[in-house]
């Protein structure tokens, strides 16, 4: 996996991104989005993301939240992201 898939980055820093039109993929279960989530997310939930790419941009910057911040790190990206 290259590193200009994935960068892990801190929260001041996603909400530096979101501010400059990034969006924001919410990958945690149905559970876990139901307790609590940032209005502006996207929810795809992780095993379901490769089947749903073509509801995020292809251009642009996205910001992935999971509940460890480990999640989308531990995947490669889907071979049809386009990078």
């Amino acid at each position: 996996m290259e590193d200009r898939f994935v960068e892990q980055v801190t929260p001041e820093a996603a909400l530096s991104l979101l501010g400059d039109g990034a969006v924001l993929v919410d990958v945690r279960e149905s559970e876990e989005w139901l307790v609590g989530r940032a209005p502006q997310a996207v929810h795809i939930p992780l095993g379901e993301l490769e089947g749903r790419l073509g509801e995020l941009p292809v251009e642009g910057r996205l910001v992935m939240v999971c509940r460890s911040g480990a999640a989308p790190a531990g995947r490669p990206p889907p071979s049809s992201a386009g990078a």
